[in-house]
């Protein structure tokens, strides 16, 4: 699209660099965290990122926006969706092969699925900058970003996390 200077495997290293920064923050030391409270860690690190990555993106294209709303809440709806396209692309080949044993390839199969959700978001963000966005889908993507928002600030505050959240799903 001639609106960007920024192609999607680049935005995806900018995603995937910011997480990898944000890794540190809500992260884990071993036996630190377990269950449920990892998945949610990694989700605000990669939903965070996302949006740090918008930003640098805006700022690159700014001159070159022709729909500002499109732009925006692709974004939006991106940042929204990449944590669970994210936990999917992790969750895969454990749960067919199990546990992934050596920590070093473990933390690479980590960084993958993130850089792998990155590209997936980016891509569908060109996309979604090329339809006409229905009132009632800006209403939604409004309402989750808000919501995500929310609940990171919760989350980033509030620690540990509710025991609702941190023990076993059954």
């Amino acid at each position: 699209m001639k609106n960007h200077i920024l192609p999607p495997i680049l935005k995806a290293l900018i995603v995937w660099v910011c997480f990898f920064l944000l890794g540190f923050l809500y992260g884990s030391q071993p036996g630190d965290i377990t269950g449920m409270e990892i998945f949610i860690r990694r989700g605000i690190a990669i939903f965070l990122a996302a949006i740090v990555a918008g930003a640098v993106e805006f700022l690159i294209d700014r001159k070159r926006i022709t729909d500002g709303q499109s732009y925006l809440f692709a974004r939006m709806l991106s940042a929204v969706v990449i944590p669970y396209i994210f936990v999917m692309i992790w969750i895969f080949i454990p749960s067919i092969s199990g546990q992934i044993i050596l920590s070093w390839l473990n933390s690479f199969y980590l960084f993958l699925a993130a850089f792998g959700a990155a590209f997936f978001a980016s891509l569908l963000e060109r996309s979604l900058e090329e339809i006409k966005l229905q009132n009632g889908l800006i209403v939604l993507t409004g309402f989750l970003f808000i919501l995500t928002l929310v609940l990171t600030a919760l989350f980033s505050i509030r620690q540990p996390l509710p025991e609702f959240l941190t023990g076993s799903p059954l």
